[in-house]
């Protein structure tokens, strides 16, 4: 005879298992929902990227529902592809962009077309009082037009609060340990006095992209570039415009604790705001 005992146990863990799963919003509604918008836009394959929020973050959560909802919309359809969500985070690891790009629509959407993929869904995950809510989008990527949006919303549970927690940081992005910081421990910010403007593309311009681009900085003690990381990134080459631009940048010199220029890191920001009359293209 079989041990009562372990029988038990099973039982009482794929119970906890399961309450644990209701306890997460319901994707399926959602996914039967895009899928049928999906169909009737005609788009041959699509991919799902991780969902965003709550608070400007990517969280455990929002890629817990991502998967759900990939899972799900294989569920719904089968009259489009539905390619897999890793090759998203690869590309962009193998082009040294952090993992957390995806905040930007406009960015995905490009990373997409890059991939060869039709159609984008994205999420955005936000909090009011109890209830999670949970939209999501469809982009089409040949125009970047938006298509069609679904929303949900739930009460919040203990099982999503842990989720929402743990931030997925961003890869190959932070500052480098062995040098000082500009503004810490006596270091002052280095101060750029020969800045050249970042150039617009012709891609750029005509997708009308705007936010901007970040980058840490290391500038050496003779006011030169020596070493640039991307934080945060833009698509349809305003990335590479602006890693070619800071290079070239002329810096006064950050002071050390002794009043003497010294070697820092420092983080760049450098907006891209769409003006078709003034924006020069490369």
């Amino acid at each position: 005879m079989k041990n009562p005992y372990v029988f038990l146990l099973a039982c009482t863990l794929l119970g906890f298992a399961n309450s644990v799963r209701a306890q997460l919003p319901d994707m399926q509604p959602l996914a039967d929902q895009m899928a049928q918008a999906i169909a009737s836009s005609k788009q041959p394959s699509v991919v799902v990227v991780d969902f965003f929020g709550p608070d400007e973050n990517f969280t455990q959560l929002g890629r817990s529902l991502a998967d759900s909802f990939n899972n799900d919309l294989k569920k719904s359809s089968t009259q489009f592809v539905i390619d897999e969500r890793g090759q998203m985070r690869e590309w962009l690891e193998k082009n040294s962009l952090p993992s957390d790009s995806f905040r930007s629509v406009d960015l995905a959407l490009w990373v997409a077309g890059q991939l060869k993929i039709n159609a984008a869904v994205t999420g955005n995950i936000s909090v009011t009082g109890n209830q999670i809510v949970v939209e999501v989008s469809l982009f089409r990527v040949d125009t970047r037009q938006w298509v069609k949006s679904f929303e949900t919303s739930t009460m919040s549970s203990d099982q999503a609060e842990r989720l929402m927690k743990p931030l997925i940081e961003d890869t190959g992005s932070g500052f480098d340990p062995s040098v000082p910081i500009a503004g810490e421990n006596g270091y002052t910010h280095p101060v750029c006095s020969d800045c050249p403007e970042i150039p617009y593309t012709k891609a750029a311009l005509h997708y009308r992209v705007q936010g901007s681009v970040v980058l840490i900085a290391v500038i050496s003690a003779d006011g030169s570039t020596q070493k640039l990381v991307v934080k945060r990134a833009l698509p349809d080459g305003l990335t590479e415009n602006a890693l070619e631009t800071v290079r070239q940048w002329k810096f006064k010199p950050a002071l050390g604790p002794d009043g003497r220029p010294a070697t820092v890191q420092d983080a760049i920001l450098i907006p891209c705001h769409f003006n078709r009359r003034r924006a020069k293209t490369k």
